[in-house]
């Protein structure tokens, strides 16, 4: 943008005051010609209260000081050289920059735009800090990484869907769910499914699976089941075959905002291998006993001394048989000590004494090496008459086996649980007695040391009286099925909390347990309320913009008039007094008077686009379109110009501000026409999607937009300008040539974006432009 210095000095005070407001940090330095030849120097001429404040350097008590004394080091930035640049091609330029500030010692980064007054000798400089920024983004981007790397190392494949719904108009409920478009899914995903990151991230999932959405297929139950999660959300688990893999999966799906989180095992093998014991099983089911424990009838032998001597086997079922290898005529009527010689000095044989000649029942472990293994048995042993002994025992091996399996998940749980951040867990059973407890709960809800010191103790003994009450009936809720998330102050802190039940996952669904999942929320709430005062801040700023682009439009356009009217008279009643070189001078100031008047009503009107609230309604582009037309109806047949225009559809939006933005369109197509060839201006519409716009917002991504074409055959333009065009007072030609006041195809951007839509630009010098206009639909 073009700068130019004030030289009267009330209007130099305003345009320090409007400096010194500026959120950018602005310096205006001169050039010093050295007549030596020597290398140029600069003195800094004009400087802001912003250039100071991010500088840490009074930098207005330094006006009129040379650049080389302020920045020593300035030379080895190329600063020096791009300022130089700048004066001889007017061309502005704009960089990031890494640069120390000798005086303070202060090292940051800076983006800088450098723009040349025009005049060859002043250069404005204008700059904000950035480190912070570069800064947090780094942070980020490290956190992505780490997340991501988490996330690829889950043994299970993790993917994420969002659901893709009808669209519906906005009074109404969200439309149903007809589709899911993954977003995130880590590699086992990858491996497990056999799909790649290119059929994840191009297809949703009827596309990639589209046997889901047909009736009367395994794989549509599935479907409704991952709808009815992220309608209801109620977590599903399940084992499911799925047909286009061949593959059995563990699945796991848990809502996650308007979509959910699916967690997936490959146990076709495991499944197998069940399969193939099942089969075994029935092979040999005829040969098993009934009984599922060992039962074996001891008669008592003594001596004449009435003391135990021996144990004879008088019943025994055939899993006990089984057990020891032998057959029922081997052991039938036989001792212990003849089948097994010195079985009288094992702890097991002291235990049936014990029971013997205390006459009271025994339960005890016991076990026993057979091969390479060691059988661990669950024994109850009773007296059964005077003489006889009754032992049943289990093998309980499995049982071993399973309580391993429970503690390593349970260690497993524990590792999780203590290693997420802000995050804490608290588990009781159905009498509220604390079985977990684990990770980062507040500590001001409970007396006792966290997390050891509360668990196996009742909620009311674990929890301080200010929180017992109401998180009491919370549990309790739970235990009942009933499940709420609530924000819950805690001291200093603020917490989302899960209070839902735990229920068995063996089909039956009865609630076993309650839990209490505490996340530390704190400080996005700051966040959330630093967001919400810089929208406050920003709202009335942009009140005060507003009323000052009226004050100005109404204070400017009075004297404007005085000054017509007065060159009226002076033409009128003077004209011979003036001469012609006078009447000359009465007619520029007049022509600038009128621009001047244009340019105040199209500032105006571009602020008030800015601030407008929006009533949107349907509206007919054909009819928009067409009513412009029927308003250049005269320029057109002055230039002989063709306007064609297809069927244009109806979109949501503002009727007054669509014909403003076809209105600027058409003008300039007549405008920056070429000299002796009659513009032909064609206008088409077609349905695009959002993910095929450049530049397009992450939310407007899955949106349907209307792409209507605006296609010229007029002078075109450098596409390296194309940013420079839809800026405020940006001219790629002279006023002589082309009239306006450079803020047309501004306001055209400022009306797509009232619109939540979008504006682009193509076009080659000589051959003509054609602007691109995006539209929701809905």
């Amino acid at each position: 943008m073009d700068a130019t210095l004030p030289t009267d000095t009330a209007i130099s005070a305003l345009w320090q005051l409007a400096l010194d407001h500026s959120a950018t940090g602005i310096a205006v330095y001169e050039l010093l010609e050295d007549p030596s030849g020597a290398f140029p120097d600069f003195r800094l001429l004009m400087v802001n209260r912003r250039a100071s404040e991010i500088t840490g350097v009074d930098l207005q008590q330094k006006v009129g000081g040379k650049v080389s004394d302020l920045f020593p080091n300035v030379q080895e930035t190329g600063l020096w050289e791009a300022a130089l640049q700048t004066i001889r091609t007017g061309q502005k330029s704009s960089r990031e920059l890494l640069y120390t500030i000798q005086e303070t010692g202060q090292a940051g980064w800076y983006d800088l735009t450098i723009s040349s007054a025009n005049d060859g000798r002043h250069v404005v400089f204008s700059f904000t800090e950035s480190t912070e920024q570069r800064e947090q983004i780094s942070r980020e981007l490290h956190q992505n990484s780490l997340l991501r790397s988490i996330l690829n190392s889950a043994l299970n494949g993790v993917i994420y869907y969002r659901a893709i719904r009808e669209e519906v108009p906005d009074d109404q409920k969200p439309g149903r769910i007809i589709d899911f478009q993954e977003v995130l899914h880590n590699t086992v995903a990858e491996q497990q499914t056999g799909q790649t990151a290119d059929d994840f991230r191009d297809k949703t999932m009827l596309e990639r699976y589209p046997e889901r959405g047909q009736a009367g297929e395994i794989a549509n139950e599935l479907f409704q089941a991952m709808i009815r999660v992220t309608e209801t959300g109620i977590p599903e688990r399940r084992v499911q075959y799925i047909p286009s893999h061949q593959m059995t999966f563990d699945l796991s799906m848990v809502k996650l905002e308007d979509g959910f989180v699916i967690s997936l095992l490959n146990i076709s093998e495991r499944i197998e291998q069940l399969r193939h014991i099942e089969q075994q099983a029935r092979q040999f089911s005829d040969l098993l006993d009934s009984l599922a424990t060992g039962l074996v009838i001891y008669a008592i032998r003594r001596n004449e001394a009435g003391a135990v001597v021996d144990l004879v086997y008088e019943s025994i079922s055939q899993s006990v048989l089984n057990d020891i290898g032998r057959t029922r005529d081997e052991v039938v009527g036989k001792g212990v000590q003849e089948l097994f010689p010195g079985s009288t000095t094992t702890s097991l044989w002291q235990k049936y004494l014990e029971v013997i000649e205390t006459g009271m029942p025994m339960r005890f472990e016991d076990s026993y090496p057979k091969g390479d293994t060691i059988y661990y048995l669950d024994i109850s042993a009773t007296p059964f008459s005077t003489d006889k002994l009754l032992v049943s025992y289990t093998n309980t091996n499995e049982t071993r086996k399973m309580l391993q399996v429970l503690r390593s998940q349970a260690i497993l749980f524990n590792t999780m649980s203590r290693n997420v951040p802000d995050v804490g867990a608290l588990v009781v059973n159905s009498t509220l007695r604390v079985v977990f407890a684990n990770g980062e709960l507040p500590e001001e809800l409970f007396p006792l040391n966290l997390p050891a010191g509360i668990i196996d103790r009742r909620l009311e003994q674990a929890l301080r009286p200010t929180y017992r009450t109401e998180l009491k009936q919370y549990l309790q809720d739970a235990l009942a099925g009933i499940s709420r998330t609530l924000i819950q102050p805690v001291g200093d802190r603020v917490y989302e909390v899960y209070v839902g039940p735990v229920n068995d996952e063996d089909g039956t669904g009865d609630t076993l347990m309650a839990m209490a999942i505490y996340r530390n929320i704190s400080q996005a709430r700051r966040y959330q309320r630093e967001l919400e005062q810089s929208v406050t801040e920003l709202k009335r700023s942009n009140e005060s913009l507003e009323q000052f682009a009226y004050v100005a439009s109404h204070d400017l356009q009075e004297p404007l008039r005085k000054i017509q009217a007065f060159g009226d008279v002076l033409r009128g009643q003077y004209l011979t007094a003036l001469g012609a070189s006078g009447a000359d001078l009465v007619h520029r100031m007049q022509s600038a008077a009128a621009r001047m008047s244009d340019l105040i009503k199209d500032l105006l009107e571009f602020s008030r686009l800015t601030n407008m609230q929006q009533s949107h309604e349907l509206v007919s582009l054909a009819s928009v379109v067409n009513s412009v037309v029927q308003d250049l109806d005269m320029i057109i047949q002055e230039k002989r110009a063709v306007i064609e225009y297809d069927d244009l559809p109806a979109v949501m939006g503002d009727a007054p501000q669509l014909h403003r933005l076809f209105q600027n369109l058409l003008s300039n197509a007549l405008k920056f026409c070429k000299a002796d060839v009659p513009p032909h201006v064609f206008i088409s519409a077609v349905m695009v999607e959002g993910r095929t716009i450049q530049g397009v917002l992450l939310t407007d991504e899955r949106r349907s937009f209307v792409r209507i074409d605006v296609k010229d055959n007029g002078i075109g333009f450098d596409e390296k300008y194309i940013d420079r065009i839809f800026t405020i007072f940006q001219r790629l030609h002279g006023r002589s040539q082309y009239p306006g006041t450079g803020i047309g195809l501004a306001i055209c951007r400022k009306i797509t974006d009232n619109h939540r839509g979008y504006l682009r630009a193509t076009s080659q010098e000589g051959v003509g432009a054609t602007f691109q206009i995006f539209l929701p639909i809905g």
